[in-house]
């Protein structure tokens, strides 16, 4: 269960994304309206556009409005699959679109700081990464890498192993053996299992997790391969990796969840350990969602500069 004090990510009243929304919906009203009997069908495209865009619009300023707790519990889910849906539509479009130009080089950041590596989550690749990858470097966290973990249905001791050579490269790379690791939903699994079972001692400093299972998930009983079913509930993997996070004292975990993830159910799933200060809870966001949010660079900007102090 989560505790009541647990810090709650609070919705701004305005946000950057509420005022794009609107401006998006009143530059795509006037195209259908300047081209209603000129372009016909332009306008008409226009104008599902706008209507698009407006009640999203709606959506983010009915989300940061304080209604009663049951009413707003609607709006939060409704704002997190409306946003959940761009979010995935966006990975897939980004991932189609990959092959049309070279990856970036690697790392970005701060080449003198400590190296992070971000590690994906269940079916998906670095690319995810896009977005908190260029926030962290512009905070002057890193070098920043990631990693590809190949075939999406192999089992998270496989994918441990590729995130070992990962971490062999970066230590050869950048001549530091002390290691951030920052994975998402299986990735947090992923990177767990790696320091506990991989590491060379003491070379993993601080691992953040973001919507991960980490004890285990009800609907990984629709998912396909090993790694799905060792991210069931009460899977011998995550009964194994849960209480050695929870009792760790060498490696500062931390982790944020979501209260509104359809995929880690239950949500307390994602918080393990009994430092407060080092969980958090948003309340409105999908799990892909969390991938494209600035306050979650913010809060992981957060983590992370404590951790250097």
């Amino acid at each position: 269960m989560m505790a009541k004090d647990l810090p709650i990510e609070k919705v701004a009243s305005i946000s950057k994304a509420t005022i794009g929304l609107v401006l998006g919906a009143v530059f795509c009203s006037a195209i259908s309206v300047f081209f209603h009997s000129k372009i016909h069908a332009l306008s008409w495209v226009a104008f599902v556009v706008a209507v698009l865009l407006g009640s999203l619009a709606i959506l983010q300023l009915l989300n940061s409005i304080a209604f009663p707790r049951p009413l707003r519990l609607v709006i939060h889910w409704a704002h997190a699959m409306a946003f959940e849906i761009f979010s995935l539509l966006f990975i897939f479009s980004f991932r189609l679109l990959r092959s049309l130009w070279k990856k970036a080089p690697e790392p970005i950041g701060n080449l003198k700081g400590q190296p992070i590596l971000l590690v994906h989550g269940y079916c998906n690749d670095s690319t995810v990464w896009v977005y908190q990858k260029k926030q962290l470097a512009k905070e002057g966290l890193g070098p920043i890498y990631t990693v590809d973990l190949g075939f999406p249905f192999r089992s998270i001791r496989d994918y441990a192993k590729k995130v070992a050579e990962k971490a062999a490269h970066i230590a050869q790379e950048t001549g530091r053996k002390d290691l951030i690791l920052i994975g998402h939903s299986m990735g947090g699994l992923v990177s767990s299992f790696y320091a506990f079972e991989l590491a060379p001692t003491q070379t993993v400093t601080d691992i953040i997790t973001i919507a991960s299972p980490l004890n285990g998930t009800l609907t990984a009983h629709l998912g396909l391969g090993p790694n799905a079913r060792e991210m069931q509930r009460n899977s011998e993997l995550v009964s194994a990796l849960q209480p050695k996070i929870a009792r760790e004292k060498n490696i500062r975990f931390y982790h944020l969840a979501t209260a509104t993830d359809q995929l880690v159910l239950p949500t307390s799933s994602a918080l393990v350990g009994n430092d407060l200060q080092r969980q958090f809870v948003i309340e409105d966001l999908g799990h892909t969602a969390l991938l494209f949010s600035p306050r979650v660079s913010a809060q992981l900007a957060q983590w992370l500069h404590r951790a250097n102090e």
